[in-house]
Protein backbone atom coordinates (compact mmCIF):
# COMPACT_ATOMS: atom_id res chain seq x y z
CA UNK A 1 0.00 0.00 0.00
CA UNK A 2 1.38 3.40 -0.92
CA UNK A 3 1.09 6.36 1.37
CA UNK A 4 3.10 9.47 2.07
CA UNK A 5 0.36 11.90 2.97
CA UNK A 6 1.22 15.54 2.37
CA UNK A 7 0.84 18.34 4.85
CA UNK A 8 -2.09 19.50 2.70
CA UNK A 9 -4.12 16.51 3.94
CA UNK A 10 -3.57 17.26 7.61
CA UNK A 11 -4.16 20.92 6.96
CA UNK A 12 -7.59 20.02 5.52
CA UNK A 13 -8.61 18.18 8.69
CA UNK A 14 -8.56 21.46 10.60
CA UNK A 15 -10.77 23.16 8.08
CA UNK A 16 -13.44 20.61 7.30
CA UNK A 17 -16.67 22.24 6.24
CA UNK A 18 -20.05 20.93 7.11
CA UNK A 19 -21.29 20.74 4.86
CA UNK A 20 -22.17 31.29 -25.10
CA UNK A 21 -24.33 33.03 -25.64
CA UNK A 22 -27.64 34.14 -27.20
CA UNK A 23 -28.33 36.00 -30.42
CA UNK A 24 -25.79 38.80 -30.76
CA UNK A 25 -25.27 41.63 -33.14
CA UNK A 26 -21.92 40.07 -34.07
CA UNK A 27 -20.45 36.59 -33.91
CA UNK A 28 -21.76 33.21 -35.00
CA UNK A 29 -25.43 32.78 -35.73
CA UNK A 30 -27.36 30.32 -33.65
CA UNK A 31 -27.72 26.99 -35.45
CA UNK A 32 -31.06 26.05 -36.98
CA UNK A 33 -32.52 23.24 -34.92
CA UNK A 34 -34.79 20.79 -36.67
CA UNK A 35 -36.92 18.52 -34.54
CA UNK A 36 -36.66 14.92 -35.72
CA UNK A 37 -37.92 11.56 -34.64
CA UNK A 38 -34.50 10.79 -33.20
CA UNK A 39 -34.49 12.17 -29.71
CA UNK A 40 -31.58 12.12 -27.32
CA UNK A 41 -31.87 11.85 -23.58
CA UNK A 42 -29.35 12.75 -20.94
CA UNK A 43 -28.79 9.70 -18.80
CA UNK A 44 -29.68 9.06 -16.12
CA UNK A 45 -30.98 12.55 -15.53
CA UNK A 46 -34.33 13.99 -16.51
CA UNK A 47 -36.21 13.00 -19.60
CA UNK A 48 -35.35 16.11 -21.56
CA UNK A 49 -36.46 15.55 -25.12
CA UNK A 50 -33.99 17.10 -27.52
CA UNK A 51 -33.14 16.73 -31.16
CA UNK A 52 -29.87 16.78 -33.03
CA UNK A 53 -28.99 20.23 -34.39
CA UNK A 54 -28.16 20.71 -38.05
CA UNK A 55 -24.39 21.26 -38.15
CA UNK A 56 -21.77 21.64 -40.86
CA UNK A 57 -20.76 18.01 -41.55
CA UNK A 58 -17.45 18.99 -43.10
CA UNK A 59 -15.86 20.81 -40.19
CA UNK A 60 -17.71 19.65 -37.10
CA UNK A 61 -18.54 16.60 -35.09
CA UNK A 62 -22.26 16.10 -34.56
CA UNK A 63 -23.17 17.21 -31.06
CA UNK A 64 -25.24 14.85 -28.97
CA UNK A 65 -26.00 14.50 -25.28
CA UNK A 66 -25.11 10.87 -24.90
CA UNK A 67 -21.77 9.16 -24.30
CA UNK A 68 -20.03 12.07 -22.61
CA UNK A 69 -22.98 13.19 -20.51
CA UNK A 70 -23.03 12.35 -16.83
CA UNK A 71 -25.02 12.24 -14.08
CA UNK A 72 -27.48 12.91 -11.79
CA UNK A 73 -31.15 12.23 -11.17
CA UNK A 74 -33.37 15.30 -11.35
CA UNK A 75 -37.02 15.12 -10.39
CA UNK A 76 -38.91 16.85 -13.20
CA UNK A 77 -38.82 15.89 -16.89
CA UNK A 78 -38.82 18.82 -19.29
CA UNK A 79 -39.94 18.63 -22.91
CA UNK A 80 -38.26 21.88 -23.85
CA UNK A 81 -39.25 21.88 -27.51
CA UNK A 82 -42.95 21.84 -26.61
CA UNK A 83 -42.72 23.79 -23.38
CA UNK A 84 -44.77 27.01 -23.22
CA UNK A 85 -42.78 30.24 -23.30
CA UNK A 86 -43.04 32.54 -20.30
CA UNK A 87 -44.83 35.83 -20.92
CA UNK A 88 -43.35 37.39 -17.79
CA UNK A 89 -39.73 36.22 -17.92
CA UNK A 90 -37.01 37.19 -20.34
CA UNK A 91 -33.23 36.86 -20.29
CA UNK A 92 -30.72 39.04 -22.11
CA UNK A 93 -27.21 37.73 -22.74
CA UNK A 94 -24.77 40.58 -22.29
CA UNK A 95 -21.70 38.54 -23.24
CA UNK A 96 -19.35 35.71 -22.34
CA UNK A 97 -17.51 36.10 -19.05
CA UNK A 98 -15.54 32.93 -19.84
CA UNK A 99 -15.13 30.50 -22.78
CA UNK A 100 -16.00 32.56 -25.85
CA UNK A 101 -17.28 30.67 -28.89
CA UNK A 102 -14.71 28.34 -30.40
CA UNK A 103 -12.46 28.08 -27.34
CA UNK A 104 -9.92 25.26 -27.82
CA UNK A 105 -9.81 22.64 -25.04
CA UNK A 106 -8.12 19.30 -24.48
CA UNK A 107 -10.14 16.06 -24.42
CA UNK A 108 -11.75 15.65 -21.00
CA UNK A 109 -10.74 19.11 -19.80
CA UNK A 110 -12.90 20.51 -17.01
CA UNK A 111 -13.90 24.12 -17.61
CA UNK A 112 -16.10 26.88 -16.25
CA UNK A 113 -18.61 28.53 -18.55
CA UNK A 114 -20.04 31.86 -17.41
CA UNK A 115 -22.50 34.07 -19.25
CA UNK A 116 -23.15 37.67 -18.23
CA UNK A 117 -26.93 37.91 -18.23
CA UNK A 118 -29.68 40.36 -17.33
CA UNK A 119 -33.13 39.61 -15.99
CA UNK A 120 -34.83 41.65 -18.70
CA UNK A 121 -38.34 40.46 -17.89
CA UNK A 122 -40.94 41.47 -15.32
CA UNK A 123 -40.68 38.53 -12.90
CA UNK A 124 -38.10 37.81 -10.21
CA UNK A 125 -35.99 34.69 -10.73
CA UNK A 126 -36.44 32.54 -7.64
CA UNK A 127 -34.50 29.55 -6.26
CA UNK A 128 -37.06 27.29 -8.00
CA UNK A 129 -35.80 28.23 -11.47
CA UNK A 130 -33.78 25.60 -13.34
CA UNK A 131 -31.15 25.57 -16.06
CA UNK A 132 -31.86 22.86 -18.64
CA UNK A 133 -30.25 21.51 -21.78
CA UNK A 134 -32.29 22.63 -24.79
CA UNK A 135 -30.33 21.16 -27.69
CA UNK A 136 -26.98 19.60 -28.45
CA UNK A 137 -24.26 18.28 -26.18
CA UNK A 138 -24.55 18.42 -22.40
CA UNK A 139 -20.75 18.54 -22.02
CA UNK A 140 -20.69 16.47 -18.87
CA UNK A 141 -23.64 18.11 -17.11
CA UNK A 142 -27.02 16.60 -16.27
CA UNK A 143 -29.97 17.67 -18.35
CA UNK A 144 -31.32 19.99 -15.64
CA UNK A 145 -29.50 21.69 -12.77
CA UNK A 146 -29.84 24.56 -10.34
CA UNK A 147 -28.59 27.78 -11.96
CA UNK A 148 -25.62 29.38 -10.22
CA UNK A 149 -26.03 33.16 -10.29
CA UNK A 150 -23.35 35.42 -8.85
CA UNK A 151 -21.89 38.90 -9.20
CA UNK A 152 -20.94 39.73 -12.79
CA UNK A 153 -17.36 39.88 -14.03
CA UNK A 154 -15.97 37.57 -11.35
CA UNK A 155 -12.82 35.49 -11.75
CA UNK A 156 -13.58 31.75 -11.76
CA UNK A 157 -11.00 29.09 -10.97
CA UNK A 158 -11.23 25.35 -10.47
CA UNK A 159 -10.39 25.89 -6.81
CA UNK A 160 -12.88 25.46 -3.98
CA UNK A 161 -13.33 28.59 -1.91
CA UNK A 162 -12.49 31.07 -4.68
CA UNK A 163 -15.95 31.70 -6.12
CA UNK A 164 -18.17 34.60 -5.01
CA UNK A 165 -21.37 33.73 -3.11
CA UNK A 166 -24.31 32.32 -5.00
CA UNK A 167 -27.33 34.56 -5.62
CA UNK A 168 -30.77 32.94 -5.30
CA UNK A 169 -33.19 35.77 -6.15
CA UNK A 170 -32.57 37.94 -9.20
CA UNK A 171 -34.85 40.95 -9.58
CA UNK A 172 -35.94 42.43 -12.92
CA UNK A 173 -33.19 44.60 -14.37
CA UNK A 174 -30.36 43.00 -12.39
CA UNK A 175 -27.22 41.81 -14.19
CA UNK A 176 -25.42 38.70 -12.92
CA UNK A 177 -23.13 35.93 -14.11
CA UNK A 178 -24.75 32.55 -14.83
CA UNK A 179 -22.08 29.90 -14.20
CA UNK A 180 -21.85 26.19 -14.94
CA UNK A 181 -19.05 23.61 -14.66
CA UNK A 182 -18.70 21.52 -17.81
CA UNK A 183 -16.26 19.00 -19.27
CA UNK A 184 -14.97 18.62 -22.80
CA UNK A 185 -15.81 15.32 -24.56
CA UNK A 186 -13.10 12.70 -24.92
CA UNK A 187 -13.10 12.81 -28.72
CA UNK A 188 -11.69 15.71 -30.77
CA UNK A 189 -14.21 17.80 -32.69
CA UNK A 190 -16.49 20.82 -32.47
CA UNK A 191 -19.27 20.73 -29.89
CA UNK A 192 -22.21 22.97 -29.11
CA UNK A 193 -24.76 22.81 -26.34
CA UNK A 194 -27.74 25.14 -26.09
CA UNK A 195 -29.32 25.88 -22.71
CA UNK A 196 -32.52 27.50 -21.47
CA UNK A 197 -33.73 28.89 -18.19
CA UNK A 198 -36.96 27.30 -16.89
CA UNK A 199 -39.16 29.23 -14.48
CA UNK A 200 -41.02 27.91 -11.44
CA UNK A 201 -44.16 27.35 -13.53
CA UNK A 202 -42.41 25.03 -15.98
CA UNK A 203 -42.20 27.68 -18.71
CA UNK A 204 -39.19 28.34 -20.91
CA UNK A 205 -37.49 31.71 -20.62
CA UNK A 206 -36.41 33.08 -23.97
CA UNK A 207 -34.07 33.42 -25.70
CA UNK A 208 -31.91 30.32 -25.39
CA UNK A 209 -28.11 30.59 -25.22
CA UNK A 210 -25.19 28.29 -25.90
CA UNK A 211 -21.60 27.19 -25.30
CA UNK A 212 -19.39 26.28 -28.27
CA UNK A 213 -15.97 24.61 -27.97
CA UNK A 214 -13.35 22.92 -30.14
CA UNK A 215 -11.67 19.83 -28.68
CA UNK A 216 -8.15 19.23 -29.96
CA UNK A 217 -6.19 16.09 -29.12
CA UNK A 218 -3.18 16.48 -26.85
CA UNK A 219 -0.31 14.56 -28.43
CA UNK A 220 1.81 14.64 -25.26
CA UNK A 221 1.36 11.07 -24.01
CA UNK A 222 4.73 10.90 -22.24
CA UNK A 223 3.20 12.03 -18.97
CA UNK A 224 -0.07 10.13 -19.22
CA UNK A 225 -1.81 9.93 -15.86
CA UNK A 226 -2.98 6.63 -14.33
CA UNK A 227 -6.01 8.57 -13.01
CA UNK A 228 -7.21 10.11 -16.27
CA UNK A 229 -10.46 8.87 -17.78
CA UNK A 230 -13.79 7.53 -16.60
CA UNK A 231 -14.53 6.16 -13.13
CA UNK A 232 -17.53 4.93 -11.19
CA UNK A 233 -17.53 6.23 -7.62
CA UNK A 234 -19.83 6.01 -4.65
CA UNK A 235 -21.61 9.23 -3.66
CA UNK A 236 -19.56 11.08 -1.01
CA UNK A 237 -22.76 12.67 0.34
CA UNK A 238 -23.97 9.29 1.59
CA UNK A 239 -26.81 8.72 -0.87
CA UNK A 240 -27.23 5.23 -2.30
CA UNK A 241 -26.55 6.48 -5.80
CA UNK A 242 -23.25 5.79 -7.53
CA UNK A 243 -21.78 8.48 -9.75
CA UNK A 244 -19.82 8.54 -12.98
CA UNK A 245 -16.96 11.00 -13.29
CA UNK A 246 -14.18 11.64 -15.76
CA UNK A 247 -10.83 12.78 -14.36
CA UNK A 248 -8.61 15.25 -16.19
CA UNK A 249 -5.02 15.77 -15.05
CA UNK A 250 -2.83 18.79 -15.70
CA UNK A 251 0.66 19.10 -14.19
CA UNK A 252 0.02 16.55 -11.38
CA UNK A 253 -3.31 18.21 -10.48
CA UNK A 254 -6.49 16.17 -10.97
CA UNK A 255 -9.78 17.87 -11.85
CA UNK A 256 -13.27 16.46 -12.06
CA UNK A 257 -16.81 17.50 -11.22
CA UNK A 258 -20.20 16.04 -10.47
CA UNK A 259 -23.71 17.21 -9.65
CA UNK A 260 -25.40 15.95 -6.51
CA UNK A 261 -28.97 14.71 -6.35
CA UNK A 262 -30.22 18.29 -5.91
CA UNK A 263 -28.55 19.40 -9.16
CA UNK A 264 -25.83 21.38 -7.38
CA UNK A 265 -22.31 21.72 -8.78
CA UNK A 266 -19.42 19.99 -7.02
CA UNK A 267 -15.75 20.24 -7.89
CA UNK A 268 -13.04 17.64 -7.22
CA UNK A 269 -9.42 18.81 -7.07
CA UNK A 270 -6.56 16.54 -5.99
CA UNK A 271 -2.78 16.48 -6.16
CA UNK A 272 -0.30 13.67 -6.72
CA UNK A 273 3.26 13.69 -5.43
CA UNK A 274 6.19 11.31 -5.70
CA UNK A 275 3.73 8.42 -5.69
CA UNK A 276 1.49 8.95 -8.76
CA UNK A 277 -0.97 6.32 -7.49
CA UNK A 278 -1.80 8.28 -4.31
CA UNK A 279 -3.61 11.63 -4.29
CA UNK A 280 -4.71 14.04 -1.58
CA UNK A 281 -7.40 16.54 -2.37
CA UNK A 282 -10.74 18.13 -1.67
CA UNK A 283 -14.27 18.27 -3.03
CA UNK A 284 -17.34 20.41 -2.58
CA UNK A 285 -19.18 23.43 -3.90
CA UNK A 286 -16.82 25.99 -5.48
CA UNK A 287 -18.31 28.71 -3.26
CA UNK A 288 -17.92 26.99 0.11
CA UNK A 289 -15.08 28.40 2.27
CA UNK A 290 -12.96 25.26 2.15
CA UNK A 291 -13.29 21.81 0.64
CA UNK A 292 -14.01 18.46 2.22
CA UNK A 293 -10.88 16.31 2.47
CA UNK A 294 -10.30 13.23 0.31
CA UNK A 295 -7.49 10.68 -0.02
CA UNK A 296 -7.47 8.14 -2.85
CA UNK A 297 -5.00 5.31 -3.39
CA UNK A 298 -4.98 2.79 -6.23
CA UNK A 299 -4.82 -0.85 -5.26
CA UNK A 300 -1.30 -2.31 -5.58
CA UNK A 301 -0.79 -3.66 -9.08
CA UNK A 302 -4.09 -2.22 -10.35
CA UNK A 303 -4.99 0.87 -12.33
CA UNK A 304 -8.70 -0.05 -12.36
CA UNK A 305 -9.63 0.35 -8.67
CA UNK A 306 -8.88 2.75 -5.86
CA UNK A 307 -9.70 2.85 -2.17
CA UNK A 308 -10.31 6.13 -0.44
CA UNK A 309 -11.62 8.17 2.45
CA UNK A 310 -13.46 11.45 2.68
CA UNK A 311 -14.37 13.74 5.55
CA UNK A 312 -17.75 15.30 4.87
CA UNK A 313 -18.52 17.29 8.02
CA UNK A 314 -17.07 14.58 10.26
CA UNK A 315 -13.78 13.57 11.84
CA UNK A 316 -14.47 9.89 11.24
CA UNK A 317 -13.26 8.85 7.78
CA UNK A 318 -15.94 7.63 5.41
CA UNK A 319 -15.20 5.20 2.55
CA UNK A 320 -14.96 6.76 -0.89
CA UNK A 321 -13.71 4.40 -3.57
CA UNK A 322 -13.99 3.89 -7.29
CA UNK A 323 -13.42 1.62 -10.26
CA UNK A 324 -13.16 1.78 -14.01
CA UNK A 325 -16.50 1.20 -15.80
CA UNK A 326 -15.69 -2.46 -16.53
CA UNK A 327 -14.29 -3.27 -13.06
CA UNK A 328 -16.02 -3.93 -9.71
CA UNK A 329 -15.66 -1.66 -6.72
CA UNK A 330 -12.79 -2.64 -4.40
CA UNK A 331 -13.64 -4.57 -1.26
CA UNK A 332 -13.12 -3.04 1.22
CA UNK A 333 -13.88 0.41 -0.11
CA UNK A 334 -12.34 2.23 2.86
CA UNK A 335 -8.67 3.16 2.64
CA UNK A 336 -6.87 2.40 5.90
CA UNK A 337 -4.72 5.37 6.79
CA UNK A 338 -1.46 4.96 8.72
CA UNK A 339 -1.58 5.91 12.37
CA UNK A 340 0.24 9.03 13.42
CA UNK A 341 3.32 8.59 15.59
Amino acid sequence: MRFGLSRRFFHFLFYISVASCTLKTAGPQIPTFVETSNTTRVNPAPEIVVSTPQRNPTNTTAATASTDSFLVATPTPFDLLRMPVSACDQIRIEGDTTIPDGTVLEPGEVFIKAWKVQNSGKCKWSPDYRLALYQGDALGAPGAINPYFTQPGSIYELIIGTWPPQRFNINPGEIVDLVIILQAPSQPGSYLGTWALINDKGERVEPVFWVSINVVENLDTEHASPWAGEWNINDPYLSSQNLQIRIFEKNTTLFSSFYNTRGEMNLITAWSGKDPFLVNGEYGSPSQPTGNTLVWSMLPGSKDQFQGVNYFGRFTPYPWCGSRPDAPFPDPCLLTLPKED
